[in-house]
């Protein structure tokens, strides 16, 4: 439903893909180049530098604020790369209903400004 979606407002633009669980595995190329028509389109897999678990704050009912200092202290050990964090988990109510990710990248990037941290995209790596 998501490719559709992207396809509608952007529909030259490839689709990045991420491994679930960042677990690549020879089944799920084969999977994509046979399943999908637009195989062709996807850019990836990508991996990640820094996960701050996000999710788990989500789960425990914990604030932006301590999303927001637990990846900072992530952030600073790699000093680069790209960063995960999830916009919903759909598949599991209580973290979804408590996302915090919007606010926690709004406290996040001021700071890394501040920092000296640059950001592109991801089209850009």
């Amino acid at each position: 439903m998501t490719d559709d979606l992207i396809r509608n407002i952007i529909p030259e633009k490839p689709v990045y893909f991420r491994a679930p669980y960042g677990q690549w595995t020879a089944e799920m190329s084969h999977f994509l180049n046979k399943e999908f028509t637009m195989a062709h389109t996807y850019a990836g897999p990508f991996y990640w530098e820094v996960n701050g678990n996000d999710y788990a704050f989500w789960d425990r009912h914990l604030s932006a604020e301590e999303c927001a200092a637990s990846y900072l202290i992530e952030i600073e050990k790699t000093n680069r790369g790209l960063f995960l964090m999830h916009d919903s988990t759909s598949d599991i109510e209580n973290m979804r209903l408590n996302n915090r990710t919007y606010e926690t990248v709004r406290l996040l990037v001021p700071v890394l400004k501040e920092r000296g941290f640059t950001f592109i995209g991801i089209d850009k790596l």
